[in-house]
């Protein structure tokens, strides 16, 4: 419940209260040891402190990808936000080719059907490989 009480609150514009709880709900996983928690917490905590600090968000969306890895959760929807904040950080900063990978990867693991607002991200064209922003559906 703290986990998606700060999910709600990073999308409701309280980013300072859902980032504290995103942080609680990931050390509260960590202790009682469910991985799967603490890689999801970590993968919004991630998405969350993109609008604050890009390079500060990159090593967390690297440190949560890499925790999924070690479980073999390498292409689970689990890691979708943190591959999608990855890439906002790295387009922000220029980096268009590795941005293109992470949303490359990031089409591999994110459903739009599980979390909508994900599916609303820059997408890699095929034709050209270069990004495009989704149109919009009613």
């Amino acid at each position: 419940m703290l986990m998606n009480l700060g999910i709600v609150e990073v999308w409701s514009g309280r980013g300072a209260e859902g980032t504290r709880h995103l942080e609680d709900a990931r050390a509260l996983a960590e202790q009682i040891g469910r991985a799967y928690l603490q890689v999801s917490c970590h993968a919004w905590w991630a998405d969350a402190i993109t609008f604050t600090s890009f390079t500060r968000a990159r090593r967390a969306c690297q440190q949560a990808v890499a925790l999924a890895e070690r479980h073999g959760w390498g292409t689970d929807p689990v890691i979708g936000p943190a591959l999608v904040a990855w890439a906002a950080s790295l387009m922000q900063t220029g980096q268009l080719e590795q941005a293109e990978q992470c949303l490359a990867r990031a089409d591999q693991t994110v459903r739009a059907d599980l979390e909508p607002a994900l599916g609303r991200r820059p997408r890699t064209t095929p034709s050209n490989g270069r990004l495009t922003w989704p149109s919009r559906t009613r």
